[in-house]
């Protein structure tokens, strides 16, 4: 026992410095940032800047993983063709990752809620394989679209630090209560899906109702350290007062 509370400790010791490796340099001045327009570039740096740029045009977006808007702008013509009900499910989840690989948050969840209108209002019971898909997809771009609006924009010191507690709880929570009511119904078809059961237990948290809100069959309790506050947190809402 003694041993495997060794072992837990270096286990938490090393999952807080993965969290914040910076801590340790406490202290140490802060490196300057480099400015662009203070470092000219050659004329064979912009040559080849521009046969970059010359490359990635004569790509084709069909087939370049580069390319996800154009693929997304495709799908979104395609979806004014008139399709079934089935064939438009197919593009719009098509569409949905195509603009979560373009880190397009907002609009893959509007495409995920139009799937949505559409299995409501034509009552269609989805395949299997098809609902996990779609399901999974839901719940990534909700997870993302929390992110972008509660962690780009109003950031603070506690902002997207696990584990999520204090002003690091989402304010705007369209993005985790999205993705809580998807996670659940993935566990609900897979009980043994262990990636949806821990990012179930991450929107719980965005949402500020961990551990308590979280069903207690899916609930994942975390190493007592990982909920103790980093001396770092201090520091740096200190620091942010100060300024």
């Amino acid at each position: 026992m003694a041993r495997l509370h060794v072992s837990a400790m270096l286990g938490c010791a090393a999952m807080l410095l993965a969290v914040h490796p910076a801590s340790s340099q406490a202290g140490r001045p802060a490196s300057k940032p480099v400015s662009r327009a203070s470092a000219p570039q050659s004329a064979t740096t912009a040559a080849m800047s521009a046969r970059l740029a010359a490359i990635f045009a004569a790509t084709d977006w069909r087939t370049d993983p580069n390319k996800p808007l154009e693929r997304a702008a495709y799908y979104d013509r395609e979806l004014k063709q008139g399709l079934s009900a089935t064939d438009s499910l197919q593009v719009l989840l098509q569409m949905s990752i195509e603009l979560l690989q373009a880190g397009d948050a907002p609009r893959a969840v509007q495409a995920i809620q139009r799937m949505g209108e559409i299995i409501a209002a034509k009552k269609i019971e989805l395949p299997a394989e098809f609902d996990t898909r779609y399901r999974k997809t839901a719940a990534i771009a909700y997870l993302r679209l929390g992110e972008q609006q509660n962690c780009m924009q109003p950031h603070g010191p506690l902002a997207c630090i696990f584990p999520i507690h204090g002003s690091g709880i989402h304010t705007l929570q369209q993005g985790a209560a999205g993705a809580v009511t998807e996670l659940t119904a993935l566990l609900q078809r897979n009980p043994q899906n262990w990636q949806a059961q821990w990012l179930l237990n991450v929107a719980y948290m965005q949402l500020g109702r961990y551990p308590a809100g979280v069903p207690k069959q899916w609930l994942v309790r975390l190493p007592a350290c990982l909920l103790l506050k980093p001396p770092w947190v201090s520091s740096l809402t200190s620091r942010r007062r100060l300024a």
